[in-house]
């Protein structure tokens, strides 16, 4: 579509006088319509490209994560759970300074 503005444009100058992709009397005025015309059909391509790409993308990766099995969240039983296993604050106990005797 967008290089049919750019490449196709008659003016009806010639006989039969068709006019294709012009809008206006000057050819001048009628290239840069159609320049604009063909700028946006180019971005409107890549930006629906992108969102191809970005789709194949997110199901390629929602199929990865599919057919892995979810993580299995550790059990909590008595032996592995306990209230002093919770606190978890550093404790400020003064270190000994240990000297070591060389014989």
């Amino acid at each position: 579509m967008g290089f049919d503005k750019i490449y196709s444009y008659d003016n009806g100058e010639l006989y039969p006088y068709t006019y294709h992709n012009a809008y206006v009397g000057g050819d001048a005025y009628n290239y840069i319509i159609n320049g604009n015309y063909a700028t946006a059909f180019f971005v409107l391509t890549l930006t629906f490209a992108m969102l191809g790409i970005g789709f194949c993308i997110l199901a390629y990766l929602s199929k990865i994560s599919a057919s892995r099995p979810a993580p299995v969240p550790p059990q909590c039983t008595s032996e592995n759970h306990s209230p002093a296993a919770e606190n978890t604050e550093p404790v400020n106990e003064p270190v000994e300074d240990v000297k070591h005797e060389e014989s």
